[in-house]
């Protein structure tokens, strides 16, 4: 494998997605992985507990539930026919 030169963009990809994604300050990061949490509790609308957990119960039953957890679902029982083209898929 050849080294990547400076001008090479390609090739340092993955590791910028992944600061994008860890990066609390880019748009993509932990601030908009949130859901918008820290402007309802700037806002005044999710200050207690209760709230806080009401916000994750909806954020799991419209966004997690519906979304990850089919993917999640569809790779357990591809893994347990042991079907590595459909895991992938």
């Amino acid at each position: 494998m050849q080294e990547p030169t400076s001008m090479d963009t390609n090739s340092h990809a993955a590791e910028l997605d992944m600061m994008q994604i860890t990066d609390s300050m880019f748009p993509t990061g932990l601030f908009a992985a949130s859901n918008g949490l820290e402007s309802l509790f700037l806002d005044g609308t999710v200050t207690t507990a209760e709230e806080l957990a009401e916000f994750n119960r909806t954020c799991i039953r419209q966004q997690v539930g519906p979304c990850e957890c089919v993917i999640l679902a569809n790779a357990c029982e591809a893994a347990g026919a042991s079907d590595r083209n459909r895991i992938r898929e």
